[in-house]
């Protein structure tokens, strides 16, 4: 059993999340810009 390799690959799969949470945080307001652009599809 490789539970070292294994508690690494957690680890770097935290950070990798962590990164790309940061990296949504910075692209919001130009994902909220076209979605504004975008039309509606759902008839509310």
């Amino acid at each position: 059993m490789h539970q070292e390799s294994i508690g690494t690959t957690l680890a770097l799969n935290q950070a990798h999340n962590k990164c790309l949470q940061s990296d949504l945080r910075s692209l919001s307001p130009f994902v909220q810009k076209n979605a504004q652009k975008a039309p509606v599809t759902s008839d509310s």
